[in-house]
């Protein structure tokens, strides 16, 4: 039996490789947020999407396609709020419970805000819509 590579899946693998520098840069590596951080909201957003609705069997590609877009825009802001709100949400944190060590409650409250970041995010934005129409 041959081996289950083709140069399709290495080519693949080489540009995804290749693209994780900047995909990082973009995250807010250059603007102090630590990559691990970025990972774990990115892990609470993608067990967010759980509850985001899939594309309906009959769509055609293009709605397809929108609603993908849309997911990856979900999963980067999920990331990148967890990134710039928990670090400071972990200095509370362990301000008031120092028994918890302090790596644990930063990957802890990554993933909690990745986790929450969409809904809470939906509601923040709704709410400033109300405020600025008046």
């Amino acid at each position: 039996m041959a081996e289950p590579t083709s140069t399709t899946a290495i080519a693949f693998t080489l540009v995804t490789g290749g693209a994780a520098i900047p995909v990082l840069h973009i995250l807010g590596v250059p603007l102090g947020v630590r990559p691990d951080i970025l990972m774990w909201g990115l892990m609470g957003g993608l067990i967010a999407l759980i509850h985001i609705q899939a594309p309906p069997p009959k769509a055609g590609i293009l709605q397809a396609m929108l609603i993908g877009i849309s997911w990856i825009f979900a999963l980067l802001s999920s990331a990148l709020t967890s990134g710039f709100i928990a670090p400071a949400v972990a200095i509370m944190i362990n301000a008031v419970a120092p028994i918890i060590p302090p790596d644990i409650t930063l990957s802890m409250t990554a993933f909690i805000i990745g986790a929450t970041a969409q809904q809470t995010l939906a509601s923040v934005t709704e709410r400033l819509n109300k405020i600025l129409k008046g």
